[in-house]
């Protein structure tokens, strides 16, 4: 059975967890890009990781990352607290966006299947 074939079934043993994934992100991120990006939109992919993406999916395994857990996220995230507001379209579009560049880096099992890259 290949990889995509484990993946489905859940029989992935080491798998990497979201917060591995995001790590190697952070680490590759501005060599990938060659400065081609404003060090502020860098930043700010930094940002959302660790004040939210990481709270919600940092130990969950690469293979449960699945557009249902996507959507909890976004329905999590757009539930008013008592000391926040719910995020604008368009930051969480920005959270988004930076998920999905964090499951697409070369080195993660999810590019190499082809999963939401």
């Amino acid at each position: 059975m290949g990889l995509g074939g484990k993946l489905r079934e859940g029989t992935l043993s080491g798998e990497k967890t979201f917060r591995q994934a995001a790590k190697r992100f952070m680490e590759e991120y501005e060599v990938l890009t060659e400065g081609e990006r404003n060090e502020r939109w860098v930043q700010d992919h930094y940002r959302r990781i660790r004040l939210h993406l990481n709270l919600f999916f940092g130990d969950m395994p690469l293979s449960k990352v699945s557009a249902g857990a996507v959507q909890d996220y976004r329905v999590a995230r757009m539930k008013p607290s008592d000391d926040r507001k719910p995020p604008s379209r368009s930051t969480l579009h920005h959270e988004t966006v930076t998920l999905r560049q964090v499951l697409c880096i070369p080195s993660t099992p999810l590019r190499q299947i082809g999963m939401f890259c």
